[in-house]
């Protein structure tokens, strides 16, 4: 069976949470890449750790053409957009075909073989997930866990610099409008960009249950691919809301209420954070609960 090596990229120092999040892939065998500029000084064991530094190479082109059209800080949602040149880059000089990109924070639950057999009868050149129902300007795709193919990637790295040419007027201006006529917060991002590109040929929606499985949009809401489509509630291990997942032979599900079946999920969005805060949280919450009580020891 077919292998995609994993590439997780991240800008500044690594947190715990990144650690752990390539621990998880690294603990069903898969090969796995971490891009960085800041190199860890102690050994990341279960990835190849790669300087992003040669494959920055469209930076300045991209810096050229970008319009800051966002509440968020300028510096978040450049980089946001500008990793994806590097995938790009790196993709292509490293003769890498097709990966499987992951944020910082996912959890992968599956040897990427398994997930490439999956989808064996789907034809794409990239895949990540797009809900639905997109009204009111939302207007957002997530790859956050994506497959993307050598050439699908640089597609989208030219769709990015036609959306961004110089006194083109798009539909980047119209959603800043809206953003900026309604008060509201937020406007375009990457996610902007992934939501256009998914209307070109090639798109495959991982947030589609296919065949008793699918990739998470975001564990914090119900929706995935539609509305309200998983069971959701107080989890009892974040003291947060999420996708009520349940766990069999290691692997995650959650109850899938248009179909009532549960559907397999092969990666969890923000686990990796959400482990991380809840360790924290009951480390502080034991400290203070004894403090009440007047407990010691």
């Amino acid at each position: 069976m077919t292998e995609l090596p994993v590439v997780f990229i991240h800008l500044g120092g690594i947190p715990t949470y990144l650690r752990e999040a390539i621990a998880q892939a690294a603990s069903f065998g898969n090969q796995i890449y971490l891009l960085t500029d800041t190199p860890p000084h102690d050994a990341l064991m279960n990835a190849c750790v790669v300087d992003i530094k040669p494959y920055s190479l469209d930076k300045v082109v991209f810096a050229s053409r970008y319009q800051h059209m966002s509440s968020n800080p300028f510096e978040f949602e450049f980089i946001c957009i500008y990793r994806w040149f590097i995938l790009k880059n790196f993709m292509r000089i490293r003769g890498l075909n097709r990966v499987l990109y992951l944020d910082s924070d996912v959890y992968l639950y599956s040897h990427t073989s398994e997930i490439e057999q999956h989808y064996e009868d789907q034809s794409f050149e990239f895949a990540y997930s797009v809900p639905k129902d997109q009204t009111d300007f939302y207007w957002a795709g997530t790859a956050c866990c994506a497959i993307w193919t050598t050439n699908g990637i640089a597609r989208f790295c030219e769709l990015i610099l036609a959306l961004y040419e110089p006194g083109c007027h798009n539909l980047l201006h119209d959603k800043w409008a809206w953003h900026q006529r309604s008060n509201t917060p937020g406007g375009v991002c990457d996610m902007t960009l992934l939501y256009a590109f998914a209307k070109e040929d090639g798109f495959l929606n991982l947030g589609v249950p296919h065949r008793g499985s699918t990739f998470d949009f975001n564990n914090r809401i119900a929706d995935n691919h539609v509305r309200d489509e998983f069971q959701f509630g107080e989890s009892p291990v974040f003291r947060a809301k999420t996708k009520s997942l349940v766990f069999s032979d290691g692997k995650p599900f959650c109850y899938h209420l248009p179909s009532q079946q549960h559907i397999r999920f092969f990666a969890v969005t923000e686990y990796a954070k959400l482990m991380a805060s809840s360790r924290r949280k009951s480390l502080w919450e034991r400290i203070t609960g004894r403090l009440r009580t007047g407990h010691r020891g």
